[in-house]
């Protein structure tokens, strides 16, 4: 009796699983791929104007130092 209990409860735990995963469909998963992408681009452009800061500053203590 245990083990059927059991059996019923990993089906609906696994129906529970697929449909979560289903649920989004393809629409929902590039959405997420566009907000990645997003990101992605947003970080690079952080990294660039850190980078331009930099070299200006490097310059600067350049000069400074000749």
């Amino acid at each position: 009796m245990f083990y059927i209990i059991f059996l019923f409860y990993l089906l609906m735990l696994l129906a529970v699983a697929i449909a979560k995963g289903c649920s989004g469909g393809f629409r929902s998963s590039s959405e997420s791929e566009e907000q990645m992408r997003i990101r992605y681009e947003q970080k690079i452009q952080e990294i660039r104007r850190k980078t331009e800061r930099l070299q200006k500053e490097n310059e600067r203590l350049r000069k400074i130092k000749f």
